[in-house]
């Protein structure tokens, strides 16, 4: 066997040797977390939550802020960074797919970032004329602008550092930009920022707030280097199976840089396994399952059929059956388990074929699974992923 190749194990857990490229980390916090038998349907697992969203806006102003400006750059920068993320709002009772394709979408390109700015500038500048002890806050439009700006700008980048992405080049280029190199939920991100934050506050200085950014960025570069050492693990995998990779996908789970999510096309399926990088890159070699074939779900011309598409298009392109839930097609990207088959949503396409299709999420996760989790965590071995499931 040449250096750096798998090598299977009984358990189906694969290793290959990779000690020259840089470790993970995982969060303290997550490793000890209790995670409820059924996550809330209003945790989003595709993008940043907004409380981390705000903090990012608000340090980035607060490091390049005036030192007289502090407190009204936190405001502006936290303000402008959620902004963006009001196009949940674009919505409409009879196309459930309206509001996924529009959110992350313009509203967090950089060509928006002034319009985002100038915003802020706007609502701030009359909120600080009221009689309710902001007068302190108040600067002028022009810094408003700026601070609000700088926050606007790490919406759109710090989404596109996820794996679902945002159209952060929109109208250069009209596709999700998704580098996936860290998970849309990570509290070493939060921590950092928040600790930053509190001690620019607190101390009356910007300085902590840079030492929190730069904090943060070496945390994502890590991110870049383990998206890196995924893929290349993923491609090792494939090359043993004899495959020829048509797409890859690898992107980090859950609050961590530890347990990555690889899934490629090869011979019309999707190959679906986890990968743990630590000091070496250890595989667990999970499921594969068929690519749907959509002519199959909904007639030519049929609104269904139309929504399928779209839904293909949100899904770009990793359209499987879920495999408990017979009349609906799911999004192969994302699972509950790093190595799972079975979709966190999808479309259900059952009624009349002139109907609308529905969304659904399926965020089931019991105890049997969380602590499957952390033994992937820990590099334990863990019971196999299931087998082939059929398509429609």
């Amino acid at each position: 066997m040449l250096p750096g190749q798998f090598a299977v194990t009984a358990a189906s857990r694969i290793s290959v040797s990779g000690g020259d490229f840089a470790t993970g980390a995982v969060s303290p916090i997550l490793a000890h977390l209790q995670i409820p038998a059924r996550l809330s349907g209003g945790l989003s697992f595709l993008h940043m939550d907004p409380l981390t969203h705000a903090l990012a806006g608000a340090v980035l102003a607060a490091a390049a802020s005036k030192p007289a400006h502090l407190h009204a750059a936190v405001l502006a920068g936290a303000i402008g960074a959620v902004i963006p993320d009001l196009d949940v709002l674009i919505k409409a009772a009879d196309d459930p797919l309206l509001t996924h394709e529009f959110h992350r979408h313009f509203t967090h390109s950089v060509l928006l970032v002034p319009v985002v700015g100038a915003l802020v500038a706007v609502l701030l500048r009359s909120v600080t004329r009221w009689p309710v002890g902001l007068a302190g806050l108040r600067v002028a439009w022009g810094w408003f602008w700026w601070y609000g700006a700088l926050g606007a700008l790490t919406a759109g980048l710090l989404d596109a550092c996820t794996s679902y992405g945002t159209y952060v080049w929109w109208p250069w280029v009209d596709e999700r930009i998704a580098w996936a190199i860290v998970a849309a939920i990570d509290p070493v991100i939060t921590v950092l920022l928040l600790s930053g934050l509190g001690l620019a506050l607190y101390r009356a200085s910007a300085t902590f707030a840079s030492f929190s950014a730069a904090a943060v960025v070496c945390y994502l570069l890590v991110g870049a280097m383990q998206h890196e050492r995924a893929a290349w693990a993923a491609r090792s995998l494939a090359e043993q199976r004899g495959h020829a990779i048509g797409e890859l996908r690898v992107k980090p789970t859950l609050g961590n840089l530890i347990v990555w999510r690889s899934i490629y096309k090869a011979d019309g399926k999707f190959w679906i396994d986890a990968i743990r990088l630590g000091v070496s890159a250890l595989a667990y070699s999970g499921a594969s399952v068929m690519s749907a074939k959509l002519d199959e779900w909904a007639p030519a011309g049929s609104r269904k059929r139309d929504d399928i598409e779209r839904f293909k298009v949100l899904s770009a392109g990793y359209v499987i059956a879920h495999p408990h839930h017979p009349h609906v097609l799911g999004d192969g990207r994302y699972a509950m388990q790093p190595d799972g088959i079975a979709p966190l949503w999808g479309i259900d396409v059952s009624g009349p074929p002139h109907e609308p299709v529905r969304w659904r999420t399926f965020r089931d996760w019991d105890a049997h699974a969380w602590a499957r989790f952390k033994s992937m965590l820990k590099g334990e071995v863990v019971q196999s992923a299931p087998s082939d499931v059929p398509y429609k």
